[in-house]
């Protein structure tokens, strides 16, 4: 289908969904998640992420410095459902980070193994 609207839409590429596989259902090529205070969807692509709502972001896995997963374990005796991702870029005089939030703790293990396989480290 994308082959056939491009010439239409005027692109010169297509970005196609990697190997990734959501932990959910097995099925999806995303994982749900927020940025600030919009819900969208975060595409983990074979050499990028691309993050779709507004804010449209995309970070190429070489501006990545390191990737840093909080609220993981339990606090206070009190065991989350979900947990957030920072993305570093490799070019962060000014501290920004691309945050992504509420990401349900089953996609835990499947980012973990993305990042791993894509060479991003991890803190």
């Amino acid at each position: 289908m994308g082959k056939l609207l491009q010439p239409i839409a005027g692109i010169d590429r297509i970005i196609i969904p990697g190997g990734f596989k959501s932990n959910l259902d097995g099925k999806s090529e995303a994982i749900h998640c927020q940025v600030k205070v919009s819900d969208g969807h975060l595409y983990p692509l074979k050499n990028s992420l691309i993050f779709i709502q507004k804010p449209i972001i995309y970070v190429k896995h070489s501006e990545i410095k390191y990737v840093e997963f909080s609220r993981i374990g339990s606090q206070a005796g009190v065991t989350g459902k979900s947990f957030d991702i920072s993305v570093v870029r490799i070019d962060n005089e000014s501290g920004q980070t691309e945050q992504f939030k509420n990401i349900d703790k089953q996609e835990l293990r499947v980012m973990m193994e993305y990042f791993k396989t894509s060479g991003i480290k991890m803190r």
